[in-house]
């Protein structure tokens, strides 16, 4: 995994997420976006592995850029996971239709981010033959 689009508002999330994925994977790089047009703008400079989307923002949601990449014929195939602190039934049933590859409810605690992400991680994205929506605590 070389390089990971994290969607995140917030600057202790994004500092948490990133000293979790250091020490995870060493040799990934994180690029982060504060809103779904930075996402799209860095989508089309830059080749990601992996996408996190925050569901939860102050203008807009993840959801909607969920969507909007889903619809791209370019991006439509780079793993979308939904990582977000609530764990709502009608929001994983509309990342389930809207076709995210994973949905990650977000820890608290700082262990459990690191070990959540690592499972998360250490996926192997490329074989992924289907869309699947998990919720993980």
């Amino acid at each position: 995994m070389n390089t990971l689009l994290y969607l995140e508002d917030d600057d202790d999330d994004r500092f948490l997420f990133d000293k979790a994925v250091n020490e995870i994977v060493s040799s990934s790089s994180i690029v982060y976006a504060n809103s779904e047009f930075d996402v799209l703008q860095i989508l089309q400079k830059e080749e990601i592995d992996v996408i996190f989307l925050d569901i939860f923002l102050p203008a807009e949601n993840g959801m909607d850029c969920l969507k909007r990449i889903r619809a791209s014929s370019v991006w439509n195939h780079v793993p979308i996971i939904m990582y977000s602190a609530h764990l709502h039934t009608e929001w994983i049933e509309h990342c389930t239709r809207e076709k995210a590859n994973l949905y990650v409810q977000k820890p608290k605690d700082y262990n459990q981010i690191v070990t959540t992400l690592r499972k998360v991680l250490e996926y192997d994205w490329r074989v992924l033959n289907k869309f699947a929506v998990i919720p993980i605590s």
